[in-house]
């Protein structure tokens, strides 16, 4: 196997822009049959990895550091936290969310991601619409909804709403910004495309 190939795969493995969640074994396991095709110290594929994949600009463009995000761009995250799971996100959390929405991901999917999450299903388990109503009232609201109001929003989720739609609806309102004391919200700027590479 040659050497760029062996690159790549380590690349696919230790790259933090791929965001793939891997097990020490697994690791562990790939690198070692790796080594064992090129024959080489566990030093030299370091070194390969440091010349060739973390200076590489274009795993450099793939990941913005959530320091660059504005106050309207980190609260809505920040506010996403308290309508779902009722708490404040710890600081890795928080930058590690923020980041995906300034790497292009959707303020909607990563609201899909909370509520499909093993933190949402140990708190609450599984929904139905109403009970849904009833968490975001109370999470956002800090109260039991109204009967015409949890009608009113029960109907639209039965109507085909999605839930992430009405999450943000409680999330991002101006009702919720306000009693959060939080920035409004503000969409990131578009991510930089990687660069490429000059054609022979």
């Amino acid at each position: 196997m040659a050497n760029s190939q062996v690159v790549r795969r380590l690349t696919v493995i230790f790259n933090p822009a791929t965001r793939r969640a891997r097990s020490v074994a697994t690791v562990f396991v790939v690198l070692v049959g790796l080594l064992s095709m090129l024959a080489v110290t566990p030093a030299e594929a370091e070194a390969d990895l440091s010349e060739s994949v973390f200076d590489d600009p274009i795993y450099a463009a793939a990941t913005v550091e959530p320091a660059t995000a504005s106050p309207g761009v980190r609260d809505s995250v920040v506010r996403l936290y308290l309508a779902v799971f009722d708490r404040l996100p710890a600081a890795e959390g928080r930058d590690y969310w923020v980041g995906r929405y300034l790497e292009g991901e959707a303020l909607a999917g990563i609201a899909s991601w909370f509520i499909a999450s093993p933190e949402w299903e140990a708190t609450y388990g599984r929904l139905d619409d109403r009970q849904f109503v009833g968490v975001l009232y109370n999470n956002v609201l800090g109260r039991a909804p109204e009967a015409e109001g949890e009608a009113y929003w029960v109907d639209r989720l039965s109507s085909g709403s999605d839930r992430t739609e009405l999450l943000l609806g409680f999330s991002e309102s101006a009702e919720f910004v306000s009693l959060t004391e939080t920035a409004n919200p503000e969409a990131p700027p578009p991510p930089p495309p990687p660069p490429y590479p000059d054609l022979p």
